[in-house]
């Protein structure tokens, strides 16, 4: 057998590993907790009333306009490593005040 085959999986470094399992960890449970705020989510919008829906989305579509500068001005001044804890330690705090 050739010793230059092509594996599925690359070869990581020890050093790698640890970086590579926090991030599969990271988005993990990123996605988790969006699967599990998912439901309520839709259930508090349908509760709010069906013809109400628009004016929901457009109420996210303007917060979602103001806070994506302030986060893009931010990550532009703060180092990579501590945005990322400020910003998934600010949603874990979230989850845990109102789970």
């Amino acid at each position: 057998m050739n010793n230059n085959s092509v594996s599925f999986f690359p070869k990581i470094d020890k050093k790698e590993f640890f970086i590579l399992s926090k991030a599969f960890l990271f988005f993990f449970f990123v996605l988790a907790s969006w699967y599990a705020l998912r439901p309520v989510r839709n259930e508090l919008a349908v509760q709010g009333g069906i013809y109400n829906l628009p004016w929901l989305l457009m109420g996210v579509m303007l917060a979602m306009l103001i806070i994506n500068p302030i986060y893009s001005w931010l990550v532009s001044r703060i180092s990579q490593n501590k945005i990322i804890l400020y910003i998934y330690s600010f949603f874990i705090l979230n989850l845990i005040l109102f789970l």
